[in-house]
């Protein structure tokens, strides 16, 4: 695991105006827990803008935002009833684009995130297709008839044993129109159907709306969980378990690199110096340049969490201490995964886990902990996760939080060298292929 002070800096590195985001800096900020502008006890997009400086003072380059569409918040605003506008709770899309235009004054960047394997049931595209089973927009999600030889709404009936991310079946039952409709994440999340190819070009259409409106890329949710097995077969149904593994059935469905070569055409081809990084959970060192081979036009960067699950064979709340020098061998084989074709992005941790930076940096001091956290991972893209501190305050700069949270990117970019039980000092400079995430999140 090698590291250079100098390939951390968007600037001065000879990147080219289509590759700049491989020397910046991202910042990923929930804006619900950012900073509250008007006392209503949330933050809002004021809140953001009236932060600016003190991101730039921390070598920020990009602000990458949580979803800040207008939603029901049934998942924290990952459910969006409506694409084209901002919720309430954060402002106006008059307010967006002060704060873009504050963020790009400053010489930084903003990605947007975007969600689009599911909308919200309350968005007019699915209020629109389960009004009726001949309704235009029916096919724009997944609705499928009950068992054969089940009742509608009984136990048993789903048209398959998967079960949902967020617990129980992955379907729910419209009595009104007699089927039911698929859900992967929330029942108010229901998935859209990428196979409609009106489904897709409405997607293309809002990426656009958005990249010309100034924002610089995506950060895409889940977006390998696009493309289903049309059968929509059964799962394993594992000893403990209650509901069938559908995820072999879409986590790499038949047309997901389509889909993502189409979106680069349709959305990407002609612009300049925007960047893209998917959320792929799943995604492996066997076929993670599917994703990224920039010779295949799909995305920039993946996320995936090999190293994230690390000691976590019990449960996420069970972690077991790292070995000397797992973390470094697990990211160094995705590093040689990728070799020099891709661009891989590690997470330091997923906003659905408890941190474990004091876990990981044990044996060295205290003080250190939150700096040998990052530094292990540097060479590859990095995204430091850091937790909202309680209250919707952002005054305190992350480097502050001790061992409770993450360095701030300043930290990556000193001499201290890392702990020798992780890294070995290469015999001549390597370039690290280095994207920094700094963030705080849900």
């Amino acid at each position: 695991m090698y590291f250079r002070n100098d390939a951390v800096s968007a600037t001065g590195n000879g990147l080219g105006p289509d590759e700049w985001w491989k020397g910046a800096v991202v910042y990923q900020i929930y804006p619900r827990s950012f900073k509250d502008s008007n006392g209503d006890g949330f933050g809002d997009l004021e809140g953001i803008r009236s932060k600016l400086d003190y991101l730039k003072a921390l070598g920020v380059d990009v602000l990458w935002l949580s979803p800040i569409y207008a939603s029901p918040q049934a998942d924290n605003g990952y459910d969006i009833a409506d694409y084209y506008d901002i919720d309430p709770m954060f402002g106006t899309l008059s307010d967006f684009d002060r704060l873009l235009e504050g963020v790009h004054e400053r010489g930084m960047r903003l990605v947007m995130d975007l969600v689009v394997n599911h909308s919200s049931d309350e968005h007019p595209w699915f209020v629109e297709s389960r009004s009726s089973r001949d309704n235009p927009k029916r096919d724009w999600y997944i609705w499928r008839d009950p068992r054969p030889g089940c009742v509608g709404g009984e136990a048993g009936a789903q048209p398959n044993n998967w079960g949902s991310f967020f617990s129980g079946s992955a379907w729910a039952w419209d009595e009104a129109t007699g089927q039911y409709y698929l859900h992967l994440f929330h029942k108010k999340q229901p998935d859209l159907n990428w196979d409609n190819p009106d489904v897709r070009a409405a997607v293309y259409r809002m990426m656009n709306w958005w990249l010309d409106r100034g924002v610089d890329g995506f950060r895409m949710d889940v977006i390998n969980l696009i493309s289903k097995d049309p059968g929509l077969p059964d799962g394993v149904v594992y000893p403990g378990r209650a509901w069938g593994e559908g995820f072999p059935h879409f986590s790499e469905g038949p047309h997901l690199h389509e889909y993502l070569a189409e979106m680069r055409r349709e959305v990407f081809d002609g612009r300049s110096g925007t960047m893209t990084v998917g959320e792929c959970p799943g995604v492996r060192r066997d076929n993670v340049l599917l994703f990224t081979d920039p010779a295949r036009r799909e995305l920039d960067m993946v996320f995936q969490f090999d190293h994230v699950d690390l000691g976590l064979e019990v449960g996420k709340f069970h972690p077991r201490p790292l070995r000397p020098g797992e973390l470094a061998d697990c990211l160094t084989q995705w590093q040689e995964a990728q070799g020099e074709i891709g661009w891989d992005s590690l997470a330091s941790t997923i906003s659905v886990m408890s941190r474990r930076c004091a876990t990981t940096t044990r044996p060295w001091r205290r003080g250190r902990a939150p700096t040998l956290s990052l530094r292990v991972c540097a060479r590859s893209d990095v995204t430091t996760r850091a937790r909202p501190s309680s209250g919707t305050r952002a005054s305190t700069p992350v480097s502050r939080r001790g061992t409770r949270g993450l360095a701030s990117p300043r930290t990556i970019g000193r001499s201290t060298p890392p702990p020798r039980s992780v890294s070995r000092p290469p015999s001549t400079p390597t370039t690290a292929r280095s994207r920094i995430f700094a963030t705080a999140c849900r």
